[in-house]
């Protein structure tokens, strides 16, 4: 049987304890329980020759025909990258007649997102979000706002979790128009059941701890290391002239890609009330009253679970300011942790309100996972302003007789 729905996806996004793609596994749960004729085509990641998840195909021919032919055949004979990667997509389809034709094409991380609709000209293709999008995100916005050139045919629609990552493609005015129809919010794909939002929330009283989330990666030069670090002393030198509560500790929390980017192994020397933390956020949420961190977007978990983020910002490393306060339009923000401490210690209806402040700001960016709206996805139902209207019937999807 033909597939209805093709997924595509780069194999790094493996990441689920039985090696499937999580940010999938929900909608091809859905093709599952509803019926929906699917594929799974996992692009190879550094030299695999196989797949990694159980469920999917290996999809290196694909991938290395694409990379030939961007090799071979040079873009000036083109108007533009898109008009390309839509030729390349019909030449594919033609070269191996048509296997890979479906009606919903669904992929991430922008992975052949303009090639696809080149194989199935009438199909729909979506990009699924898999991390935070804002207005200047370089995945989909050129340098002036407006849509990235490859993403431009109206084919393709895009995946978002909520209505505030929606928005972010609304800041540019061209973008409203271009966009007009193509933006969907399928919801929270990784939160499962009721999300990370426990069903009983401590009381201010038993949350007395801080963690900062640290952001030491390679990535960062020697010299923005070592800023960095100056910005984590400095925040241990007035948490310890705030803080009252001797009970009380700052857990120190690594990026996941610390990879012992720099020597820290006299913090914990220097600061008696600082411990590392190697817990889940789920897991120290329960005993945490603030958040700290410059630009995480660790900030978006803890404020499922009501906690608050006090966000440092510098001339050096103005990020969070700017992505978080400006862009993201993140509440109640403190004076410092000074301020933030007294509200615990001193004003808990303050305190309680700013934490009903950021889960209510988190549902806007993280709202459920709709099944409904998923299902009309998956079968080319939904259309624009809410009407419903049917993909056309390719001669590889022929409904059965009665």
């Amino acid at each position: 049987m033909r597939p209805r729905v093709i997924f595509y996806y780069p194999g790094h996004f493996n990441r689920s304890a039985q090696g499937t793609n999580p940010y999938f596994d929900p909608l091809i749960a859905v093709c599952e329980d509803k019926g929906i004729p699917y594929r799974l085509l996992e692009e190879p990641d550094r030299g695999t020759d196989k797949p990694c998840n159980p469920k999917a195909e290996f999809a290196g021919g694909l991938l290395y025909f694409v990379l030939v032919c961007r090799k071979l055949l040079p873009l000036f004979l083109w108007k533009s990258f898109e008009k390309r990667e839509y030729f390349i997509g019909r030449l594919f389809n033609r070269l191996t007649f048509g296997r890979f034709r479906a009606d919903v094409y669904l992929t991430i991380s922008n992975s052949m997102v303009a090639m696809l609709p080149g194989i199935n000209s009438k199909a729909r293709v979506y990009d699924l979000q898999h991390g935070v999008i804002y207005s200047s995100h370089a995945g989909y916005f050129e340098s002036d706002g407006g849509l990235r050139e490859g993403l431009r045919n109206p084919h393709i629609h895009f995946l978002v979790y909520g209505e505030g990552y929606r928005q972010c493609f609304d800041k540019n005015q061209e973008n409203r128009e271009v966009l007009q129809g193509r933006v969907h919010i399928i919801g929270d794909v990784l939160a499962d059941g009721n999300g990370l939002v426990p069903s009983e929330v401590p009381a201010p009283a038993e949350k007395r701890h801080v963690v900062f989330s640290l952001q030491f990666t390679r990535d960062w030069s020697a010299a923005q290391l070592s800023g960095l670090r100056k910005v984590l002393t400095g925040f241990l030198d007035d948490f310890a002239r705030a803080n009252t509560n001797p009970d009380r500790r700052v857990l120190l929390k690594h990026h996941p890609r610390f990879n012992n980017a720099i020597d820290l192994s006299d913090i914990g020397e220097r600061y008696a009330f600082v411990e590392w933390a190697d817990q889940t956020t789920a897991e120290l949420a329960p005993a945490v009253c603030w958040h700290v961190t410059l630009t995480s977007t660790t900030a978006f978990e803890y404020a499922a679970f009501g906690v608050p983020t006090c966000f440092i910002a510098t001339p050096e490393f103005p990020q969070g300011e700017v992505l978080f306060l400006q862009e993201y339009g993140y509440p109640s923000q403190p004076a410092g942790i000074g301020d933030a401490l007294l509200m615990v210690e001193m004003d808990p209806e303050r305190y309680a309100k700013t934490c009903a402040e950021v889960k209510a700001w988190h549902r806007r960016f993280y709202s459920n996972f709709d099944e409904k709206m998923a299902i009309e996805l998956l079968t080319g139902k939904h259309g624009e302003k809410g009407h419903r209207f049917k993909l056309p019937v390719s001669r590889y999807n022929k409904p059965n007789n009665p």
